[in-house]
């Protein structure tokens, strides 16, 4: 397990409008589309994750600006926590497990049976172990993709 807490921030409504008002092209973001993933200081129960992201939203914020439109000039002004929360819905997931370090070659010792979880970006993977070694299966969007796991 890491020390640390994961929010997911999904447009709301505000954030899609202020995304269409840049210009007339019709494009604007999906908010079912894949998101980032943060990660932020590790918690105890949920006053203690609303006080972290009321520390932490205005990067988040900011990134999530700069991931639509780059010239700062046309964010909004007065990007307050309130406004965060307007704009955006954070979505607290639990837990976060990190595989990284576990050798995936294979061999008795080395290997681990599934279901073992990790987050990447938006979705949970799990694990399978299969005869010729591991192969991350991951849920994407309505496509199902399967890659061998380095």
């Amino acid at each position: 397990m890491l020390n640390r807490g994961v929010v997911i921030v999904r447009p709301k409504q505000p954030y899609l409008d202020w995304a269409a008002g840049l210009d007339d092209s019709g494009i604007v973001p999906d908010p079912n589309d894949e998101q980032t993933v943060y990660l932020i200081p590790s918690y105890e129960d949920e006053e203690a994750a609303w006080e972290i992201l009321a520390k932490v939203h205005p990067v988040i914020f900011e990134n999530e600006l700069y991931g639509w439109h780059t010239d700062e000039a046309a964010w909004p002004r007065g990007r307050d926590f309130a406004m965060f929360n307007d704009w955006f819905a954070p979505q607290r997931v639990t837990p976060l497990r990190d595989i990284a370090s576990i050798s995936t070659s294979p061999g008795p010792s080395k290997r681990f049976s599934a279901p073992t979880q990790c987050i990447t970006r938006r979705y949970v993977r799990s694990w399978k172990e299969f005869s010729s070694g591991l192969t991350m299966t991951c849920r994407v969007g309505h496509r199902r993709t399967s890659r061998r796991a380095m």
